[in-house]
């Protein structure tokens, strides 16, 4: 049998059928390289697809807390992580600075450094001039350790008393990994807030001592901590003691930048608190390590003063990144590193070139060091000379002090040793002098001119009191206080 087979469509119409089914296969293929390629990842569109028909289709951006106003890559530049592995976090966070971010962080109308008036550098981390920073801020302040009930009720009233630096071991506010207890902080503002006194706070990273009061004791089991043993000086009196090796990158960014960040959620801009203490090394100051035997494990471990530097300027821009309204400061001795160099012993060139490019850049700085002594003072003034236009011009505040009491009669440190230094504190004879508005005393220099108390000098008050005026007048000059 013969079958003849019949064509179901005429030519046009299978033609027409082509097209549409082309049409088709296309948009299909469009739609998949839309939910592939263009903007949405393979993750978030599995995550859309799965949502029932009538739910809205979006997708929530996850921000990362400190680049969040950042888009591109300065986001990956101020992100708080080390994204090309070299070792530094942000590249010095250089494109995270107020002053270089591209933002108008003080809404005054202009943005970063040279456009906006209250930049005096790119690296600065506020665009609210210095002057407004730090006015209203000068004054004698006390370096506060045990005090009794008696001792309180003479330095409340005390008419020479501005301020109260209160330091706390960071073990004490971060006492489990992530876990911050601020109460302490807290209790001093309650203490001396109705005095009228001010608070600078001080978080020591590390002690040196057997008991170690200061260090986390979460910290040494944390990834990325070395630990440094050594024969301690001073309080540990030979024992066997140990030190994190601060200097290490991933220890500023895992560790110390979140408490960081808690520390200015709590205190950033408060009324109470005057300066917040940029913390390094030895008791927070800019001394890595006093003693002989350690200085010799730090050096072991690796110790540079360049490694050091670095590391202080990376903590002062990581605060800074945080401390918008509230200023910065740090004290600092002579000592970088104990050292018996005759040409540069203990590293001393090295520790005050490292204070001075941190004071020019607008943090304030306390000097140790004032003595009685015109020519110690001239050789401290001499190096501190290129912080002479800076602070003579209001870019930032300088003050003089020392880590151990002016007034020790019983070591041959009485009334006319007090006044003696308070007045090279201005100058001396032969070297330009740097105009100090601020001081850091101790205990007993507070309390030899408390009304009352048995130590109580009448040239003890009356040193501290032309030297607090004087203080002042400068204060006046500079910040308009």
């Amino acid at each position: 049998m013969n079958f003849k087979f019949k064509q179901p469509f005429s030519p046009s119409v299978l033609f027409l059928l082509v097209v549409v089914a082309l049409l088709v296969v296309s948009l299909a293929f469009l739609l998949f390289l839309q939910n592939n390629f263009f903007g949405v990842s393979n993750q978030q569109s599995a995550a859309t697809r799965q949502l029932p028909p009538a739910t809205p289709q979006v997708v929530q951006p996850t921000p990362t807390p400190i680049s969040q106003k950042f888009t591109g890559p300065r986001a990956e530049m101020c992100d708080g992580i080390d994204n090309d592995a070299d070792g530094l976090v942000d590249e010095l966070l250089t494109a995270c600075w107020a002053c270089n971010n591209g933002i108008d962080d003080d809404g005054d109308g202009t943005s970063d450094y040279p456009q906006d008036s209250g930049c005096v550098l790119a690296s600065d981390g506020s665009e609210r001039r210095n002057q407004e920073l730090h006015a209203g801020r000068g004054g004698i302040y006390l370096r506060l350790g045990g005090m009794s009930n008696q001792e309180f009720n003479l330095l409340a009233p005390h008419p020479l008393l501005d301020g109260i630096i209160y330091q706390v071991g960071w073990r004490e506010i971060e006492p489990n990994k992530g876990e911050f207890d601020f109460s302490s902080l807290h209790q001093q503002i309650a203490t001396w807030q109705p005095t009228g006194k001010k608070l600078v706070f001080n978080i020591i990273p590390y002690g040196q001592t057997p008991d170690d009061a200061h260090t986390p004791p979460w910290l040494y089991s944390q990834p990325g901590v070395r630990q440094i043993w050594f024969n301690g000086g001073g309080q540990a009196d030979g024992a066997m003691i140990r030190t994190p090796a601060v200097w290490d990158p991933v220890f500023l960014q895992t560790y110390l930048e979140p408490m960081i960040a808690k520390l200015a959620d709590e205190f950033d801009g408060h009324p109470a608190v005057n300066y917040i203490m940029v913390n390094f090394g030895h008791l927070g100051n800019l001394t890595a390590q006093p003693s002989a035997e350690g200085a010799e494990a730090y050096l072991a471990a690796g110790w540079t003063p360049e490694l050091w530097a670095q590391y202080a300027s990376q903590l002062t821009t990581t605060y800074q990144r945080y401390f918008k309204d509230t200023p910065l400061a740090i004290k600092a001795t002579d000592i970088l590193l104990r050292r018996p160099d005759p040409v540069n012993p203990n590293y001393q060139l090295e520790a005050v070139g490292i204070f001075n490019n941190l004071v020019s850049l607008g943090v304030a700085g306390w000097h140790f060091g004032l003595t009685s002594n015109d020519d110690q003072m001239s050789g401290l003034f001499s190096g501190l000379a290129p912080l002479l236009e800076p602070v003579n011009n209001g870019e930032t505040r300088f003050g003089w002090g020392d880590d151990w009491p002016l007034y020790r009669p019983n070591q041959g440190q009485g009334e006319d040793f007090v006044v003696a230094a308070l007045e090279n504190a201005f100058g001396v004879a032969g070297t330009a002098s740097i105009s100090p508005t601020m001081f850091f005393l101790q205990m007993p220099d507070l309390l030899a001119s408390a009304s009352g108390h048995p130590s109580y000098s009448q040239a003890v008050f009356s040193a501290l009191s032309s030297a607090r005026n004087q203080a002042f007048a400068n204060s006046q000059a500079f910040f308009g206080d």
